[in-house]
This record gives structure tokens, C-alpha cells and sequence, in this order.
């Protein structure tokens, strides 16, 4: 995991390197971490059957940014990084029987006739995105910075955590490189300058979030997709560097 959170950042500085040795601009290192909850939904695709599923999951990633000034206190930000979207709390419940488990049923290949479940999965994604900011200066050589982004996640390996399996490894993992979904986002940070460099916490509200159903569960299908509103928090850092020292942050 560490690996490919290395070799994102690596990327991402060449990448928006490139642009800023022919342009000035603003070099953004943020890592953060969000808690989600999801829609309840129901989980065998007939709501008849009384079986629902409600997701939460606590993931984190890591974006660099290259931002430039477009007009006045705002400017234009892109991006690339690496997302590990995480579905660590399940709750699976069934309106008829009164009763809940915290597992999924899970396609996994066996020729074991039999059911297999996981407790938790998650994603390694490619992040790119695409987003403005609007810079308040304040005193002290503190400002506050406001960004509203639009965040597209493509997954290359997936892992599921199997509570069951007779046949040895409880480590399900798949390598499928797939556009996994969107999230759209707003972000306030306080920064305090020091000369080139500005520092500071920010704050991570989801506004819309739309991704991919996956095909390793009974009754979804990779083409099919779910979406909620709000329903999370984030937070991170935001390290940001001037590639000129004329270059007001």
C-alpha cells in the first residue's frame, strides 16, 4: 500500500512538474482521510425479499495538486493522487426476520458448493481532479482558502476480507482496472504562510458522490451505479509550495 502511495506522488510531481517549469503556479501536497455513510439499499435486488444493506467505511488518499491564478483571489486547480475507498462497517438486515448481520454474500470462485461472505472490502484508486479556489488573505500572513473540486476515482485492484473458506487464504484480491466513480466536493483551509510554503488543516465536506456497483456481488453488475448526498466528513493538510518567489500564495 505504502508502494502505491509512493509511486502516485512520484507520478504526480512529474506530471505537474512539467507544467510548472513552463508556467508559474502553486505545488499542492494534501493528504486526508473521510468517513462515509451510504444509502441503505437493497442487496438481492428484489425489495420484497426484506434483505437490506447499509455501508459505511473510513478511506483516505493522497492528492498533488498544481494550482494557477486565473482571475484575482482565484485560481484553477488540477491534480492527481491515490484513494483507498474503504467498506469496513457492514450492517445487513432482513424486515421480516427482525434480525442484522455485519457480513455480505460475496461471488467468490470455489468449487465448494456453498456461501461465501466478506466483513469488509475496499479499492486502490487513481485520483485525478479538477477543481477552483478562492483565496482570502487575512492578517498575520494567515489566509483562508475555499475550493470546490469534482474528483474521478479509477480502481486497479480491489481486495475482499472473507470470513469463511474452507479451502485456506481468507484474502480475496482482484486486479481489474475500471472507472469506479465521482465525488464532488468543497474544502475551507486556514494556511498560515511562511515565505514560499504555506501550511494548514482543511476541512472536507461531500456534496455528491455517485460510483460503480461491483460484479463480485450477487445481483450487482459493474454497469449499475448508486449515488448519495452529503453524508460524510473529511479532513487533511494542505502543504503548499510557490514555484516563484515572486509568486504570492
Amino acid at each position: 500500500m505504502m508502494r502505491n502511495i509512493f509511486l502516485m506522488i512520484l507520478l504526480s510531481s512529474l506530471y505537474l512538474s512539467s507544467f510548472g517549469q513552463k508556467m508559474h503556479g502553486v505545488i499542492e501536497l494534501n493528504p486526508y482521510i473521510r468517513y462515509d455513510t451510504y444509502p441503505e439499499f437493497s442487496d438481492t435486488g428484489n425489495p420484497l425479499s426484506g434483505n437490506y444493506t447499509n455501508l459505511k467505511g473510513v478511506s483516505y488518499g493522497i492528492n498533488v495538486n498544481y494550482k494557477r491564478a486565473i482571475k484575482n483571489e482565484y485560481k484553477l486547480l488540477i491534480g492527481l493522487g491515490y484513494y483507498k475507498q474503504i467498506f469496513n462497517k457492514i450492517e445487513r438486515r432482513n424486515t421480516r426476520r427482525s434480525d442484522e448481520v455485519n457480513v455480505r454474500v460475496i461471488g467468490y470462485p470455489s468449487p465448494l458448493y456453498m456461501l461465501f461472505y466478506t466483513d469488509k472490502y475496499w479499492y486502490n484508486c487513481i485520483a485525478n481532479n479538477i477543481g477552483i479556489e478562492k483565496d482570502i488573505n487575512l492578517k498575520n500572513d494567515l489566509l483562508i482558502s475555499i475550493v470546490a473540486s469534482a474528483n474521478n476515482y479509477f480502481t486497479y485492484s480491489q481486495y475482499y476480507h472473507l470470513i469463511n473458506n474452507p479451502e485456506g487464504s481468507l484474502d480475496y484480491k482482484k486486479k481489474e482496472f475500471k472507472y469506479l466513480g465521482l465525488s464532488v466536493t468543497s474544502q475551507i483551509s486556514i494556511q498560515k504562510r511562511i515565505n514560499s510554503i504555506s501550511i494548514g488543516p482543511n476541512l472536507i465536506l461531500p456534496l455528491f458522490d455517485i460510483w460503480r456497483t461491483d460484479d463480485t456481488f450477487p445481483y450487482e453488475a459493474s454497469s449499475g451505479s448508486r449515488s448519495k448526498w452529503l453524508r460524510g466528513i473529511g479532513f487533511g493538510i494542505s502543504i503548499n509550495y510557490s514555484l516563484s518567489q515572486k509568486n504570492k500564495l
